[in-house]
């Protein structure tokens, strides 16, 4: 879903989502947490991680 800079391709001009209730389930925090990582990093530091992703994504912008 990603464009090769990094930003994701649904990504509106106002900076939100455009299919935000049909977003794939990496781009669903808490459900991608619960259904893929939470036997390998603690919710903290995953959260931790994402915002950081989402920082320097914005950066980019």
């Amino acid at each position: 879903m990603r464009l090769k800079s990094g930003i994701c391709k649904y990504l509106g001009q106002d900076n939100l989502c455009t299919i935000y209730s049909q977003r794939p389930i990496f781009c669903r925090v808490d459900d991608a947490y619960d259904l893929i990582f939470k036997n390998n990093i603690r919710k903290d530091d995953y959260y931790k991680l994402n915002y950081e992703a989402c920082r320097k994504l914005k950066e980019e912008l």
